[in-house]
């Protein structure tokens, strides 16, 4: 998933944030974040994940996590 950010007071920086998500038996769920400056001059930018997958109303030992390849 992506979104640009644009200039806004309190941040003034146009930036490009894209996340990945991946999910293998191996690695189990690696979660992937690029930034990239758009602007003229240095850009201040931290980012970290906290993924949470809710099991809507049910308990999380009753679910299954079904993954598809992309299409």
């Amino acid at each position: 998933m992506a979104t640009r950010l644009h200039p806004l007071k309190g941040y003034p920086f146009l930036l490009d944030v894209q996340v990945e998500y991946t999910v293998s038996h191996q690695a189990g769920l690696t979660v992937t974040t690029t930034a990239t400056n758009l602007g003229d001059g240095p850009c201040p930018y931290g980012a970290g994940q906290h993924p949470y997958l809710s099991p809507g109303t049910g308990l999380i030992d009753e679910c299954t996590l079904q993954c598809r390849p992309p299409p």
